[in-house]
């Protein structure tokens, strides 16, 4: 039968769940709340709002409380319910039900009936929901019972309860026409209090052919135990229709030492109710469901006198076969509607991005190249390996960002404007990736003192580096390669080291230098010595210097015998603070003109490094090369050559 029932669900879902939906309404359950019928939902009425409702219910069952076919019992039950909007996150309720129950006996051959009207439960719910839809919240509640057939409350038999509550509302955040509802509390049951007009001994039922006390526990719902309350629900909104599904049940536990044991999960209480709530007009919802009872009466063990057949079950577990429900409910929401408003989406709207992806300097296409649409979730593209061209899949009309990867090129990214309906064309013009690596190192005397030293490479277009005069240390981004490194310090005696420079590393050398052997002595000095201008001196816009300052072959390297005229320089400088230099380099017209330009910058570059290294201020130096540019003599004789390699100093600044 569990099997049929769920085939009957499943198919009954799967019906509604097929059409598309805009917007669903929240209604109130049967006691008020907003929920299923006996599953609470998270979310609350608006504050200042309020909603009412009634829900009838009915059922006739054989063989339901004895094992006589010929016993007949129908039931009738109705609830009227009214829920208010504290606040956005309460919810008050208030309820009052009634239940007539009659019972057709063969053996009596009359119709007992049996009435409760007017049990009354009040309570209270508070509720969270968040923007992605998922809902926390808390409900509370008593109830007030009333004796069978009669009026008035018996304020012993008074119970409560209390449940935590779990929704997930896809349909108000995702716009996906689903909601699921998770309840889980506790039923602190008195009804066992209340007095029933017909108690009847166990040992007298079999003589008057029906327990009547079971039919009055039935009627007036006296379950003797405390429960564990269980609920889940799903709706499927659906347009102006919802389709649900919900579970209850409650699991009974011998909690007061009455002597009845606590029943088994498949004995205690359990129905499945599957139903539709359609929703006319703005605030009125009807209702229209079937509990399925999924539980059996346990046996009491009564035995007919004659015969011993067992003929008569226990209350406890009873639960009928089905159960008809029909309701309506009004929910009032000033000024607003009554439902969840939600933006209905655009239909989706596409586009598609195609281009070629090329090397910047040579323009030719680059095969297989990556391309990522960053942010849609779509697998990365491939330029094709001849064209180098590329064709997105559809995407998102819009602003959509593509980055464009290929080893040995510099990384690219572009933002692309999608047109609906159209193919945007958008090329990407590579550049290649600049190769560096690094030396770095530290330049120290025989007792680990910091030198401040010139360090220089064997390719002239490299401009010289330099340490620091108070920790020795340098460093010099330079393009990979194999190098020949020398530190020069004047005093000492210079020190090359190989160095093989990888792309993104940095190689370390160190350096340690020797000093030079002492000088000779001085000559004796001339007997009248002639007076004769300084070495360096200023002159107008000029430092002069009369001596050439010498370099390597077709190199920037210093040697060591210009030193004493850099010194000299050095000196004018300090003792001159305010003036500004811009070191000027000269060659003559043997080799290229390109050739020639690089090496009269990288000389210029060295002298400036040198005065650096004396202590000037870099920012009173600047160095500029003019290769043979600007001769000075003819270049056509070696006196006339000699003369245009030259390194002149011009006073840019006073």
């Amino acid at each position: 039968m569990r099997q049929r029932l769920g085939r009957i669900v499943i198919l009954f879902l799967f019906v509604f769940s097929v059409s598309n939906a805009t917007s669903a309404p929240i209604s109130p359950s049967l006691n008020g709340k907003t929920g299923v019928l006996r599953t609470l939902s998270v979310r609350n009425l608006i504050q200042g709002s309020f909603d009412i409702n009634y829900h009838a219910s009915y059922f006739q069952t054989k063989d339901f409380l004895s094992s006589n076919t010929e016993d007949v019992m129908k039931s009738f039950g109705g609830i009227t319910a009214i829920g208010i909007g504290l606040a956005d996150w309460a919810e008050l309720s208030l309820a009052i039900d009634g239940v007539a129950t009659s019972f057709t006996n063969r053996y009596t051959g009359v119709d007992d009936f049996y009435q409760t009207f007017g049990d009354l439960e009040a309570g209270l719910k508070f509720g969270y929901m968040s923007d992605a839809g998922l809902g926390i919240g808390v409900d509370g509640f008593v109830r007030f019972l009333t004796n069978i057939n009669k009026v008035g409350y018996q304020f012993d038999a008074t119970s409560f309860g209390g449940r935590l509550l779990w929704t997930l509302d896809l349909d108000a955040a995702k716009n996906v026409p689903l909601r699921f509802h998770f309840n889980i509390g506790f039923y602190k049951d008195h009804s066992d209090r209340l007095t029933l007009p017909n108690r009847v001994e166990p040992d007298e039922a079999y003589a008057i052919g029906f327990p009547y006390e079971s039919v009055e526990e039935f009627a007036g719902r006296i379950l003797h135990d405390d429960q564990v309350l269980g609920a889940v629900a799903l709706e499927i909104p659906v347009d102006e229709i919802t389709a649900y599904v919900e579970y209850t049940t409650r699991q009974i536990l011998d909690t007061n030492n009455n002597n009845e044991p606590s029943l088994s999960y498949n004995k205690s209480p359990q129905v499945i109710t599957p139903g539709l709530r359609f929703t006319p007009v703005r605030g009125l919802a009807i209702d229209l469901a079937c509990d399925l009872g999924l539980s059996k009466p346990a046996n009491l063990g009564l035995q007919v006198k004659d015969t011993g057949e067992t003929k008569f079950k226990n209350v406890r577990g009873a639960v009928p076969q089905w159960n008809a429900i029909v309701g309506f409910s009004y929910s009032f929401l000033p000024g607003a509607a009554i439902q969840i408003v939600k933006e209905v989406a655009p239909p989706p709207s596409k586009g598609k991005v195609t281009g070629v992806v090329m090397d910047a300097d040579t323009q030719m296409a680059i095969g297989e190249a990556i391309i990522e649409m960053k942010g849609t979730g779509l697998t990365n593209l491939s330029t094709d390996p001849e064209t180098g061209m590329y064709t997105t899949p559809e995407l998102p009309g819009g602003e959509v960002e593509l980055i464009v990867r290929k080893e040995g090129y510099q990384q690219q990214s572009a933002k692309v404007n999608v047109l609906i309906g159209q193919t945007v064309t958008h090329d990407f013009k590579l550049k290649k990736e600049v190769k560096v690596g690094a030396i770095y190192g530290r330049v120290t005397d025989l007792a680990g003192k910091p030198l401040a030293a010139v360090i220089t490479l064997n390719v002239p277009t490299i401009s010289p580096g330099a340490s620091k005069i108070e920790t020795g240390e340098y460093f010099m981004k330079i393009p990979p390669g194999e190098y020949q490194v020398t530190a020069t310090v004047q005093g000492f005696k210079s020190v090359t080291k190989p160095a093989s420079v990888k792309h993104g590393f940095k190689t370390r050398i160190d350096f340690v230098l020797e000093p030079e052997a002492a000088p000779p002595p001085p000559p004796p000095p001339l007997p009248v010595p002639i007076e004769k201008k300084p070495k360096v001196y200023i002159e107008k816009e000029k430092i002069v210097i009369t001596e050439t300052i010498h370099f390597e072959t077709g190199k920037a390297v210093i040697l060591p015998i210009s030193y004493s005229i850099l010194n000299a320089v050095a000196e004018v400088l300090k003792q001159n603070p305010s003036i500004k230099v811009r070191i000027e380099g000269h060659t003559d017209s043997i080799g290229s003109d390109e050739f020639n330009m690089r090496l009269s910058q990288a000389r210029a570059d060295s002298v400036m490094k040198y005065l650096i290294s004396q202590g000037i201020d870099p920012a009173r130096l600047e160095a500029k090369g003019y290769g043979e540019t600007l001769p000075i003599a003819d270049n056509a004789t070696p006196e006339g050559r000699a003369r245009n390699r030259r390194v002149e100093f011009t006073i840019i600044a006073q």
